[in-house]
């Protein structure tokens, strides 16, 4: 009898585990395995509460980050995602619409950095023109959040850093922004000639900016052959970047041009 009893038990134990090992995964188990998936959308309300700037002057609806394109760099597999707060034209429904770009290396690591209107001129330190600094003015500049963002994709030799490093620019500046690329061998080069009256910006005076215009162009033209990526042209934000890799250094150094000028709204006639 006694060896009947302890059969049973042995029998009752085996079952008792075997019920708990076909128990579905809880989900913390589950939430665990989760965790190193990319979260842009936690990376954008980071940002956010870094640069609260980019949401400044918006209502609840204008605040909102729409995804707008996704690219990924087949030689590094860095994805690289475009959010803006506008349909991203020129004809836009947001005031002072910002944008932001996140980066996800093939490790889920995710950065975003902010791509202001330009509004914000101390961030972008445009060239010609002096930078208004006020206590709404972001603490950082596009260049250093460029660089630093691009650190945190980075991995393996001195080598691989670089070819990540340029291969997710090239990436950004033309495939995901769609810029146009300026060089002296076509007509590309006037456009830096050309400016764009925009009335979510204060206004100017004529004259410092028909100067302003003028120093950009001889400074473009000039200098069109010294930068190792050259220069681009965004129609939609009416900015031009001059990009440069210092190799000596692992680091970007941007020249950024404003092709805008603020102007009186055109004021409707009613008859």
């Amino acid at each position: 009898m006694k060896a009947v009893k302890c059969l049973f038990l042995v029998i009752l134990v085996f079952l008792i585990y075997s019920c708990n090992d076909n128990k579905p995964k809880s989900k913390q188990t589950i939430s665990y395995k989760k965790i190193d998936e990319p979260n842009p959308k936690k990376a954008i309300s980071d940002l956010v509460v870094k640069f609260p700037q980019l949401i400044d002057d918006k209502n609840v609806k204008d605040r909102e980050f729409k995804l707008i394109r996704t690219v990924i760099a087949a030689k590094t597999k860095v994805q690289i995602q475009l959010y803006s707060q506008d349909k991203y034209n020129r004809y836009r429904s947001v005031k002072k619409p910002n944008q932001i770009i996140v980066f996800i290396n093939k490790n889920n690591k995710c950065v975003a950095i902010p791509f202001f209107d330009n509004m914000w001129r101390g961030y972008w330190q445009f060239t010609n023109e002096k930078s208004v600094y006020n206590v709404n003015q972001p603490s950082r500049t596009f260049e250093k959040e460029y660089n630093y963002a691009i650190s945190l994709l980075e991995e393996g030799s001195k080598f691989e850093k670089e070819n990540i490093a340029i291969n997710v620019t090239m990436e950004l500046f033309e495939s995901v922004l769609h810029l146009q690329p300026i060089n002296d061998s076509n007509r590309n080069l006037e456009i830096c000639k050309k400016g764009y009256g925009v009335t979510d910006v204060p206004i100017e005076n004529e004259d410092s900016v028909k100067v302003r215009f003028e120093k950009n162009y001889k400074d473009i033209k000039k200098d069109l052959k010294n930068y190792s990526f050259g220069y681009y042209y965004d129609s939609n934000s009416y900015r031009i970047y001059g990009i440069n890799y210092d190799y000596k250094e692992q680091k970007f150094k941007f020249k950024v041009y404003r092709q805008d000028c603020g102007v009186k709204p055109i004021q409707p006639i009613y008859m």
